[in-house]
């Protein structure tokens, strides 16, 4: 009886053991960050030399070598063809390292410098550090996907794990949702998509079709907003002066009546070279104004030296953007989590109509939530307004009247900062971040009392609060 009594307790414990292994073995999957445009320097790849973001220097001179000839020909001659050739002459020099050919590579042989966090080392997961992916932004979101492919085969080759858990910001999500629709979500366990770009931006929309519309309360509040919390803070109050003078408005309708009526034309066709043979940029274009920006562009029928660039166009918008709910659908069927944050009530870039909306400064809010309704900056939906989408049951409303989030893609799913820009990460949105990519399942806006579907962002404290709350 004791010897079959000893034999039961070394089985129990060699089995205890072999258990304890297997949880030791059990490894939490690697969390990589996809980041924005321009996250990483652009150079020179046969000299190393920097090539953009641009010295302070080279924007003086190019400025500078502009000033005189937009002078004599803008108010002594009034040429606005002229006006406009020295304005874009200015603006060439500035991104002139940054063209590209019609083929999609680059024409001053310019590439990515990648920075030492451009790492797959297992150290660096053994340490408990994030992943960090960047990239050249000027190439399509769908070649810089084969590139983040091979760098997640090489985070789990080198961490011994089958699984990965990814966030991306920005144009960071253009290329996750690219690699997504190529090469699928069987080595994904979680995505956070935060201020997303992948479903383009109205600005964009509006610039590659030739729009252009100066809105002076928006030039108003963008200045403001630039200076706020600066040294030059008190530009912010000579522009409420001149706004409230009516001097402001006097200037815009002048801008957009005279020189815009003018000069886009000619701006259109100087800039073709640099700006309209991005695929980077394009991706940025929404799918309902890209069939209008593509003829504005490259006419009804593209010439064949244009033919690889409209063909990644083409395929971008049709099969990634226009396709992320069939994309997202079928990750989170296989058991991947998606969630997505949003931001608002930040003043957007202000020399096109759409600088009204309702965006984090830069993406609108109802790209970056995919399809939440939203009134316009500085108003509220109405106090009468309901809520469109009420077959769920819950309340998707923001206590603020500015935001009905039932109209969303995943309204469970997705939250919304009201007053974060664009580019600003800190401490409280980290945190939040953080909970998220470690949330056992799905995260949803019903299982944090800490993060409901509406916060809100303080500028000054940098602290992240609950819509209605005090700061």
């Amino acid at each position: 009886m004791k010897k079959a009594l000893s034999v039961l307790l070394c089985v129990s414990l060699l089995f205890s053991l072999s258990s304890l292994a297997f949880a030791q073995a059990e490894k939490e999957s690697p969390v990589l960050f996809v980041a924005g445009m321009n996250t990483c320097d652009l150079i020179y790849l046969d000299d190393g030399t920097k090539a953009f973001p641009p010295t302070s220097d080279r924007i003086k001179d190019s400025i500078v070598s502009a000033i005189i000839p937009l002078l004599v020909n803008g108010i002594l001659m009034r040429s606005w063809d002229g006006a406009a050739k020295a304005l874009c002459k200015a603006a060439n020099g500035i991104f002139e390292p940054c063209k590209m050919k019609p083929n999609t590579t680059s024409l001053y042989n310019v590439g990515a410098e990648l920075p030492d966090r451009y790492t797959t080392s297992a150290e660096r997961y053994e340490n408990g550090e994030e992943y960090f992916f960047t990239y050249d932004w000027r190439f399509s979101p769908l070649d810089t996907a084969d590139i983040l492919n091979d760098y997640i085969n090489g985070i789990l080759e080198n961490t011994g794990c089958e699984k990965i858990r990814i966030y991306s910001h920005s144009m960071g999500s253009c290329v996750l949702l690219s690699y997504l629709e190529k090469y699928g979500h069987d080595k994904v366990e979680k995505l956070l998509f935060t201020d997303s770009a992948f479903q383009g931006m109205d600005f964009v929309g509006e610039l590659f079709s030739g729009k252009v519309y100066v809105n002076p309360e928006s030039l108003t509040n963008y200045v403001c907003d630039l200076v706020y919390g600066t040294d030059y803070a008190w530009v912010g109050g000579l522009m409420k002066f001149l706004k409230a003078t009516y001097f402001t408005d006097g200037v815009c309708k002048l801008f957009n009546d005279v020189l815009v009526k003018n000069m886009i034309d000619t701006i259109c066709v100087e800039m073709r070279d640099f700006v309209f043979m991005l695929p980077g940029i394009w991706s940025f274009c929404p799918a309902k104004d890209y069939a209008a920006c593509r003829k504005f562009v490259f006419g009804d029928t593209p010439a064949e030296e244009y033919r690889i660039l409209v063909e990644k166009n083409d395929y971008y918008i049709n099969n990634v953007q226009s396709k992320i709910k069939d994309i997202l659908d079928s990750a989170m069927a296989d058991g991947v989590s998606v969630s997505i944050l949003a931001a608002y009530d930040r003043q957007g870039i202000p020399i096109v109509s759409s600088s009204t909306n309702q965006s984090d400064g830069m993406v609108d809010v109802k790209h970056a939530s995919i399809g939440a309704t939203a009134a316009p900056l500085g108003k509220t939906l109405g106090d009468n307004y309901k809520q469109i989408v009420t077959a769920c049951g819950h309340n998707h409303l923001s206590a603020d009247l500015v935001i009905d989030a039932s109209t969303c893609m995943y309204p469970e799913y997705t939250w919304f900062i009201r007053g974060v820009l664009h580019h600003i990460f800190g401490a409280d949105i980290d945190a939040f971040c953080d909970w998220i990519l470690n949330y056992d399942g799905q995260p949803t806006i019903f299982d944090n009392p800490q993060y409901p579907q509406f916060l809100t962002y303080d500028r000054d404290t940098e602290k992240v609060t609950i819509l209605g709350t005090a700061s």
